[in-house]
């Protein structure tokens, strides 16, 4: 690990020790084949070492234990450049390219995104350089933490009523976090064919009225939540199956 010698890091440490927020002064490798593993939900620290036309690389691998969403954060000091954080699968495939916003307030480059990754091991990767290329690298400090987020949990409580007019109405209870639902429906209970899907935008949303189902029929039906992370759908588990008889 690298030994931080800065009077004023080392009072950083002593009083995030003091408020028992977990820190800690790591030494990153300098590619993937390198890189050193780091704890989820545990703040790390480390520097940027300056040099010529050059792109300064720290290199970390994590692993997530479950598919779902990983906050990153990272705040950049003493920096004339702003913070690049990319994100790498197992393959060496970039999958996130995050950029640090300057802020005035703090006078450093932040970075707070909400990414939404598979289980399994990626590699995070902290530079910061001159879009241009050929302007040096000043370096400077930084603090950095992935942190996995709750995923989504199932409904509970899902309740099917058939009304006239061939219409089914599902009920659930809601879920925390949730941007909306998807229901399925089915005459088959294992849902090798779909009668009918919907997207049920708003997590407070917690009932919808399905139309245009054949009367006399038995439809199976199940509900997930799902959470919009960089745009994308990333989907929780499924309710329990139930089932009712259209009118």
């Amino acid at each position: 690990m690298k030994k931080l010698t800065s009077i004023l890091l080392s009072a950083i440490i002593m009083l995030t020790a003091v408020v028992g927020f977990d820190l800690a002064a790591y030494a990153a490798g300098t590619s993937a084949s390198d890189a050193q593993l780091i704890s989820l939900n545990t703040e790390y620290s480390d520097t940027l070492q300056s040099g010529k036309l050059g792109k300064q690389f720290n290199f970390y691998q994590f692993v997530m234990p479950e598919t779902g969403n990983a906050k990153i954060k990272l705040d950049l000091y003493d920096s004339v450049y702003k913070s690049f954080c990319n994100i790498y699968d197992s393959d060496g495939k970039e999958i996130y390219d995050l950029r640090g916003i300057y802020n005035r307030a703090f006078d450093c480059y932040k970075i707070d995104s909400e990414v939404a990754l598979n289980k399994g091991i990626y590699y995070i990767s902290i530079s910061n350089y001159s879009i241009d290329g050929f302007n040096l690298n000043y370096g400077g400090t930084y603090y950095f933490s992935v942190n996995y987020m709750q995923k989504l949990t199932k409904p509970l409580n899902l309740k099917l009523s058939a009304q006239k007019g061939a219409k089914i109405k599902a009920k659930w209870d809601s879920v925390n976090s949730a941007n909306g639902y998807q229901i399925y429906y089915s005459r088959n209970k294992n849902f090798k064919k779909l009668s009918a899907k919907k997207i049920v935008k708003g997590g407070k949303k917690t009932s919808y009225v399905g139309k245009n189902f054949t009367k006399g029929r038995k439809y199976y039906v199940k509900v997930r939540a799902y959470k919009i992370v960089n745009g994308k759908k990333v989907y929780g588990k499924w309710s329990s199956v139930k089932s009712v008889k259209c009118k």
